[in-house]
């Protein structure tokens, strides 16, 4: 566990589980989940100390947890913004859908596209099969 303080206060913090040249943050937070303390940069303060808390312990992987299948998730655009890709996750819920080729279909996937699983690995889907 990772305490991020301020003026001697606690303010948020962060739990690390390493895992061979992996390091997970499955938990993070702010203290009472303060809106307040995210705008003044807890949140970013507790991003940039885990990233380099890991890169000076040698993990070569970071894994900031979860977020949508869709491309254009706001917490996956924070998460791109410090330098991190979305990978295949062992830890996802399986889910499948046939989709019925049609215009609105196409559409829709093409304005909200989603990660999917491929041979060849994550790619988005945007309404066409690859």
């Amino acid at each position: 566990l990772h305490v991020v303080c301020r003026g001697g206060e606690r303010v948020g913090g962060f739990c690390a589980v390493p895992s061979g040249d992996r390091m997970w943050y499955p938990i993070a937070g702010m203290l009472g989940g303060d809106e307040r303390l995210r705008r003044e940069g807890v949140m970013a303060a507790i991003y940039a100390l885990g990233l380099d808390w890991a890169r000076s312990q040698g993990y070569r992987y970071v894994d900031k947890g979860r977020t949508s299948a869709f491309v254009r998730d706001g917490i996956a655009a924070y998460k791109r913004k410090w330098g991190l890709t979305p990978v295949s996750d062992p830890l996802c819920r399986l889910f499948a859908l046939k989709i019925a080729p049609g215009a609105a279909v196409t559409e829709t996937f093409a304005s909200q596209p989603v990660w999917i699983e491929t041979a060849e690995g994550l790619t988005e889907f945007v309404g066409t099969v690859p």
